[in-house]
């Protein structure tokens, strides 16, 4: 998590502060949602983690596999909201590509 904020830090200052990219207001709520895409991935992925973890330690040995299999399930929803929102911020910054195919 920490360092899809950090990567998100650094892209809003461009955007915003250095005025590095020429980004319209709905390319901005596009990058913004798919930003907000990742970090609700990450907050449900910290979630399912906790909950995981607190209840392995109730059932021990028994149900380690399940465990498994729901941390890493979680983790996969979090890489996929990742690839679908890392195409889209760099598509929206790109000034080479012709804007009708957004």
């Amino acid at each position: 998590m920490r360092i899809h904020l950090v990567c998100m830090i650094y892209m809003y200052s461009y955007l915003l502060i250095y005025d590095f990219f020429e980004v319209s207001r709905t390319q901005f709520a596009i990058i913004f949602i798919a930003n907000a895409i990742v970090v609700m991935g990450e907050l449900f992925n910290t979630a399912i983690e906790a909950v995981v973890d607190m209840a392995e330690e109730k059932f021990s040995e028994k149900y380690n596999r399940l465990a498994k299999i729901s941390k890493d399930t979680a983790a996969g929803a979090v890489l996929v909201g990742a690839i679908f929102a890392s195409p889209r911020r760099s598509r929206q910054c790109s000034p080479t590509m012709p804007k009708s195919h957004i």
